[in-house]
């Protein structure tokens, strides 16, 4: 570069770069648009009332399905409580109906040894007041818990919620269809029936 060149005032690269701004070469990336500043203030959101609005709705429907299930649950359990409760009773009622069952035999036995005593035998009857007594004092200290012994007499009608017809026989003086003989006690826990009283029931001739 020479003397006149720099008097002239021009100056080669500076021009190449100030034409290479203006013109903008081939090869080179346009310039980006600047994004506007943040002034701090609210900027406007479209349909915020409708969103939170939508959003309330949901929820209450949430808390609607949540109690409701809750409601059913509870339910639930205090039904299963209930439940629990009946059956650990019942349990316990007849907790001893298999032990019962198994005396109802030697029950039996000791009604049948009073059925076969000679009353005019001193020694005998000695025998057969001490047997009674004893089917006495057992029956009492199983009535403590429930058991019950069940008897009937010939002229009764008959009920078959604790009775059981095994047959029939004439009897003068009774009506029709009633008892005529007890052939066997019954047995009952509370209100279960362990063993009805069997009978034969009155058919005219």
């Amino acid at each position: 570069m020479d003397e006149r060149d720099w008097k002239d005032g021009a100056f080669p690269e500076a021009e190449g770069q100030g034409g290479a701004e203006g013109q903008g070469g081939p090869g080179e990336a346009a310039e980006e648009p600047l994004e506007p500043l943040d002034t701090g203030e609210p900027q406007e959101v479209q349909d915020s009332e409708d969103g939170d609005e939508a959003d309330e709705i949901d929820w209450e429907a949430e808390a609607a399905l949540y109690k409701e299930n809750f409601l059913r649950a509870l339910a639930d359990n205090e039904n299963a409580r209930r439940r629990h409760e009946k059956e650990l009773s019942l349990a316990r009622k007849y907790s001893c109906e298999p032990i019962l069952r198994d005396l109802i035999l030697v029950l039996e036995n000791l009604h049948l040894a009073l059925s076969y005593a000679d009353d005019g035998d001193p020694a005998v009857k000695g025998l057969a007041d001490g047997v009674s007594l004893t089917i006495q004092d057992c029956l009492s200290k199983l009535s403590e818990h429930g058991f019950q012994e069940l008897t009937c007499r010939p002229g009764d009608a008959f009920d078959p919620n604790f009775q059981e017809a095994v047959g029939f026989e004439p009897s003068e003086g009774l009506a029709e269809g009633s008892v005529a003989r007890m052939v066997s006690r019954g047995y009952r826990l509370h209100d279960r029936i362990l063993r009805p009283v069997k009978v034969n029931l009155v058919k005219k001739a």
